[in-house]
Parts: C-alpha cells; sequence; structure tokens
C-alpha cells in the first residue's frame, strides 16, 4: 500500500515526523483535511473535508503537530518512502504522572555505570 488513508492519531498528545526515501519518489504529499470534529473513523473518505494543506515529499523533512486532532494523510507515491514518527501518548504520560521516574532514572543509572 502506497499511500496512508486519512486518519487522526489517537491519544498522541504531541508527534514529530519525518519523511525519508530516494531521491527518486513520486507523489507522498503529506495531506491536510478539514474535517476537524466531523471526521468518523468509520468513514474517513466521507468525513476527512477538502485537502486545506499540503506539504511535498522531502527526504529528512519533519513535521510537528496535534495529530491526535488534524486530520491527515499521505497522498499515494511510488518508489521508497517511509516515515519515522515520535510521539508523547496519552498512556505514557500518565504512567510516569502515576509512577513517577524512579524504575526509569534506576535503569538509565545501570546503563551509565
Amino acid at each position: 500500500q502506497n499511500f496512508l488513508d486519512p486518519h487522526v492519531d489517537d491519544h498522541d498528545i504531541i508527534s514529530l515526523f519525518t519523511t525519508v526515501g530516494d531521491s527518486d519518489v513520486t507523489g507522498g504529499r503529506t495531506l491536510y483535511y478539514g474535517g476537524g470534529s466531523a471526521f468518523d473513523k468509520k468513514d474517513p473518505a466521507g468525513t476527512c473535508g477538502e485537502v486545506i494543506a499540503e506539504t511535498p515529499f522531502k527526504h529528512g523533512q519533519y513535521q510537528v503537530g496535534p495529530f491526535e486532532s488534524v486530520v491527515h494523510g499521505g497522498e499515494r507515491w511510488t518508489g521508497h518512502r517511509g516515515v519515522l514518527s515520535f510521539y508523547l501518548n496519552e498512556g505514557i504520560l500518565k504512567h510516569f504522572r502515576t509512577y513517577g521516574t524512579a524504575h526509569y532514572d534506576e535503569a538509565r543509572g545501570r546503563m551509565y555505570e
């Protein structure tokens, strides 16, 4: 599948993704839609709204945003293209707020002994 349907990233507080790929990639723009709160995952094509912004594919380019509320997708492409995504998820944040960083700090300390 060389495209990505319109969607939102559930439970992500903030996301950053970078696109990677060969110089022969054609297409593959990131598309942003105006559907907003009307978006329904059961009917993504019918509720995503019109494309309101787009970012052409470029190797190493990054995009940051609240993708849990911004409807976005990937245009069909040819060639070798990928995405690396980094995000803060609600569940991860809740875990650290509940349990703190003690276990993380202990493991990190062992790494640098």
